[in-house]
């Protein structure tokens, strides 16, 4: 039997700082947090966040949460000696809605002695992620910082209060700004980092907490570029070569035309789907490219998937 706990021990000593910097920096954290420089996590940083009595929700490096998931404060654990300072920040560089430069911060503990968060001074209350629906993928990071003293970090808005953490230009925040003006003080020692994407439980902090309207987004994908049209196209199958040109409107009409013709009547009876269609094929000669439109409806791909 591998003793996995020991395993792990090893790995943290000796390849796991090497192996956390290359994931972190494969997702851009060092890039986009700290300018591009970039530090060995020395530290293991433990966060869970509970989801019921029974089971938590861990966050490793990069792995999935959902908002829902993660609406009350984490757990956090790592190894220190009484005596000493750390502080704990969590931000996003995704989220910011009116300055891409900026990140959102949810977190911020500090003057924490040993372990103990609880005895720590919270200077930005715990903000969920708040993940606008159609932006895809957003990065949550931890970051340990150890202090070398007790420290009031005047330059962080302080969101402690209610009133204040539904004010989400109080949360503007740049980590990079942040280190630097306290890197006498502060030395990060480790981080942890997942990624969300939208859930319902958005859209009600976005109403509920911070008293304003849900932004929605839909990607606009840039138009494909086609060649303008051959009269008589060299190796281009003429079906395909056609389709390419029509309006995408004329397309999605004949498919609707199409699934229109096959829905039955509520007042006969229903006539089951056949198990393999391709099978059931009519024998009568057809062109090759009529064959392949049929075997694209038969099998529901490419423009013909709503047909179901």
């Amino acid at each position: 039997q591998v003793p996995l706990k020991e395993v792990k021990c090893d790995w943290l000593e000796e390849l796991g700082p090497q192996h956390i910097r290359t994931i972190a920096d494969h997702y851009n954290i060092y890039k986009d947090l700290f300018d591009g420089n970039y530090f060995y996590p020395t530290k293991e940083l433990k966060v869970h966040y509970d989801y019921d009595d029974e089971y938590v929700t861990p966050v490793y490096w990069g792995n999935f949460v959902l908002p829902n998931e993660a609406n009350k404060e984490p757990q956090v654990t790592f190894s220190s000696r009484p005596d000493e300072l750390w502080a704990v920040l969590m931000t996003n560089p995704d989220e910011n809605l009116t300055n891409q430069n900026q990140e959102y911060i949810h977190w911020l503990v500090v003057n924490i002695p040993g372990n103990d968060l609880s005895k720590g001074q919270t200077l930005v209350k715990y903000m969920p992620p708040i993940t606008p629906m159609g932006t895809g993928y957003h990065r949550n990071v931890f970051i340990l910082f150890k202090q070398n003293n007790v420290d009031d970090f005047k330059s962080v808005n302080r969101v402690s209060s209610d009133d204040g953490a539904k004010r989400l230009e109080q949360r503007q925040f740049s980590t990079s700004k942040f280190f630097k003006t306290h890197e006498k003080n502060l030395i990060p020692h480790s981080l942890a980092f997942f990624q969300s994407q939208w859930d319902e439980s958005v859209r009600k902090y976005y109403r509920e907490n911070l008293d304003m309207g849900e932004p929605v987004y839909e990607y606009n994908h840039p138009t494909a570029y086609h060649p303008p049209a051959k009269k008589y196209p060299h190796n281009e199958p003429f079906n395909v070569y056609l389709d390419r040109y029509r309006d995408k409107k004329d397309i999605n009409e004949e498919v609707l035309r199409r699934k229109l013709s096959l829905t039955q009547s509520a007042f006969e009876p229903r006539s089951q789907a056949f198990k393999y269609p391709l099978v059931h094929r009519n024998k009568k000669y057809k062109p090759s490219w009529l064959l392949l439109k049929e075997e694209m409806m038969a099998r529901k791909v490419d423009q013909f998937k709503d047909l179901e």
